[in-house]
């Protein structure tokens, strides 16, 4: 396919600099307030879109591409239908919208064989001087409903009187993401403003980085995905763009992970070693040995340890966690265990009270729920090192908790903090700055990014427990999970239905279908008990203690049974509405089941309006059973995050590249980040805006390519 003339600065279509204003040294950070026709009003819609600089105007790719349409017999063309028309212009008129702001332009067409057409173009009257009498021209739309005798233009050609118009009806057309306040025509002018003013800008990327990775020049990127010649140069102008978006994203990690010697060292002899063995009343599988090992030799280091620790749902996670934990204890220094959830919450400080009965260890809970004057008098002991292990909520990251020495903060089911929140525990030490261990059996795409590369360290336990069978899972939007409900209850096993609201309008809600299916509906007549976050704890308690001991078979909850909940009995489980949870989440939550001598089975309820990424999603589910698979799936399809940012995934849209070589561009990002810091280049404002709106999540739409 052909491209479209390059639009450079000499061409008079061209928005351009207002004459006396100077434009900044870097054309880059030129503001779209410099490009002629860009006013407060369309200033203030761009912005609101991310869009401040030339160069956030060069990164918003085409949301897709499309090739003009079929020349058709407008005869046979009905209402609805897209068409190319040739015609010469009879007259021209703008006039201005009623419903919106903006003018159009009408254009009254003949065609050589005698047969008018009317045309429009919304929001586009600056195109009436590009349209004279007697002009041959090329327009490209759809026949508007209901009567079909108007086309509404979205792409136009006028050609010489003699022009062949095959060449420009073998081009790609990109498709901007919309950006309200501004059409899309003008958008594609102010991009093709911003192209004109950076053609002479020298690349940001040394020349040897880009031959080493086949990259495009940056000049030729930006014209390869909006004025592409073939599809083929859109995936290579797509891979330049994505390896930059890496290479800003990466350069604070190739900056340097903290290498400074400010963690409290952590030795355990042999015999504390053996002490903390004697405190579980299991051994260790191979997998856990291992791990445990690599955390010890972690924490006797001065170097903060940022460690993810990977490992299947029952993999035994908590007790490698909890076994350092006790290694920092007998050190002196305290522990602070984060759980998402208070039933985690309360069931890792059991878990850690029994594995400590009869010891000197002092361990305390805090969450959002206890008594105010439990509370303050918990957060007022931390100072003086009491207790020596903590276990809590969000709620133990709050400005007023402060640790005498905290010399370990275990993060468990990390997928379920903010970056903030995680960081935000590495300051509560009044002393050294604690180790950091963190836990999932689905590590979020953010963490799975900086695992690959390096910036976290990352150990797997590949030990599945004993006799543990994966739990099989289906997609069933009928009356089957239902069916497998009553089944599991009829052999006196437990079973969870999973809502992904309480009583939310727009999606399936606890309080309303969830009830609904008890009293009149699949699961009519099941004893049943209902759980979720706006409960009391007693209430809750009760309500686990009836489903634990077979009171009520049946768990009716929102997602507070992702993590937390060990019930050996439970064989079902069913996610209604399942598109609505993230992988990540779905996996935990199948997590819940099969975790005793039977095996488990969980069953997705999608909605009716189930999008092609959302059956892509859980099509991973049903496929994958490992998590850190279940993870590098959840990348490709929601982008890769900000792997130095605050944006868990999808902080911009994929870009387009074939499948896999997101890889490798991103493993040498990394490279590329490092040489940049190395040759003093990494300050260029081509990367501090670029890095700048990447972590923003301003200019990168997810709605891109």
């Amino acid at each position: 396919m052909r491209s479209r003339p390059f639009e450079r600065a000499d061409n008079p279509s061209v928005p351009r600099i207002p004459r006396g204003e100077r434009p900044p040294a870097d054309m880059f950070d030129t503001p779209v307030t410099a490009l002629s026709g860009v006013g407060p009003a369309r200033a203030e819609a761009l912005a609101r879109r991310g869009i401040a600089t030339v160069l956030d105007l060069l990164h918003l790719v085409p949301s897709r591409y499309r090739s003009p349409d079929a020349l058709a017999d407008l005869a046979e063309a009905v209402a609805g239908d897209r068409l190319s028309y040739i015609g010469h212009v009879l007259s021209r008129r703008k006039g201005r919208m009623r419903r919106r702001r903006g003018g159009y332009l009408d254009l009254t067409l003949e065609s050589d064989d005698g047969r008018q057409l009317r045309a429009r173009f919304y929001s586009q009257a600056w195109l009436f001087d590009r349209f004279p009498i007697g002009a041959r021209a090329l327009l490209c739309g759809r026949l508007a409903p209901p009567t079909g005798d108007v086309l509404v233009c979205d792409h136009h050609r006028v050609l010489e009187d003699d022009e062949d118009p095959a060449p420009h009806l073998d081009v790609l057309l990109p498709q901007l993401p919309a950006v309200e306040g501004v059409s899309p025509g003008i958008l594609g002018k102010l991009i093709g403003a911003a192209r004109a003013l950076v053609v002479d800008r020298d690349d940001p990327l040394p020349a040897s980085v880009r031959e080493a990775h086949g990259l495009l020049g940056i000049v030729d990127a930006f014209a390869a995905v909006h004025a592409p010649e073939s599809r083929e140069i859109v995936e290579e102008g797509g891979a330049r763009l994505l390896f930059d978006r890496f290479v800003a994203l990466l350069l604070p990690v190739a900056r340097g992970r903290p290498t400074d010697e400010g963690a409290p060292v952590i030795d355990a002899s042999p015999k504390v070693r053996s002490r903390i063995r004697a405190r579980f009343p299991f051994a260790l599988t191979e997998g856990q040995q291992a791990a445990l090992e690599v955390v010890l030799a972690d924490l006797a280091r001065p170097v903060p340890m940022r460690r993810l620790l990977q490992g299947d749902v029952g993999a035994g996670k908590t007790a490698v966690a909890v076994a350092a934990a006790l290694a920092t204890v007998a050190s002196g220094r305290q522990v602070l265990l984060l759980a998402p959830t208070e039933p985690l919450a309360h069931q890792h400080h059991d878990v850690v009270s029994h594995l400590l009965l009869g010891s000197r260890v002092e361990i305390g809970l805090l969450s959002g729920r206890i008594d105010a004057a439990a509370r303050r008098a918990l957060v007022a002991s931390l100072p003086d090192g009491s207790p020596h292990f903590l276990v809590g909520t969000h709620a133990a990251l709050s400005e007023s908790v402060r640790f005498r020495e905290l010399g370990l903060v275990i993060v468990d089911e990390q997928q379920r903090f903010g970056v903030r929140q995680r960081l935000a525990a590495r300051t509560r030490s009044m002393g050294a700055i604690p180790h950091v261990l963190a836990m999932s059996a689905t590590p979020i795409p953010r963490s799975l990014c900086l695992a690959l590369m390096g910036d976290l360290d990352h150990t797997i336990i590949p030990d599945r427990p004993p006799g543990r069978e994966p739990c099989e899972t289906v997609i069933d939007a009928g009356e089957g999970a239902w069916r497998a409900v009553r089944e599991a209850v009829a052999r006196g096993e437990r079973a969870f239905v999973v809502f992904p609201a309480i009583d939310a309008e727009e999606m399936p809600a606890l309080l309303r279908e969830g009830v609904a299916l008890v009293k009149s509906g699949g699961l009519r007549g099941l004893p049943c008990v209902l759980l979720h976050g706006r409960m009391h704890r007693d209430e809750r308690d009760a309500a686990l203690a009836a489903f634990r001991d077979g009171r009520a078979p049946l768990l009716l909850s929102t997602i507070m049974v992702e993590v937390g909940l060990d019930v050996a009995d439970a064989t079902t489980m069913v996610v209604v509405g399942a598109e609505r949870f993230g992988l990540a989440s779905l996996h935990q939550l199948r997590g819940r089941v099969g975790r005793g001598r039977l095996p488990g089975r969980c069953v997705l309820v999608p909605g009716p309006a189930l999008s092609t990424t959302g059956e892509e999603r859980l099509a991973v589910l049903v496929r994958e059973t490992d998590g850190f698979r279940i993870a590098e799936a959840d990348l490709l399809l929601r982008g890769p995050g900000e792997l130095a940012g605050v944006r868990q995934a999808g902080a911009g849209g994929p870009l387009p590249v074939s499948p896999g070589r997101d890889e490798s561009l991103l493993a040498g990002a990394l490279d590329a980040a490092r040489s940049l810091v190395a040759d003093g280049r990494a300050d260029d404002v081509y990367w501090r805006r670029l890095g700048s709106s990447v972590t923003e999540g301003s200019s990168l739409p997810q709605d891109a390519v």
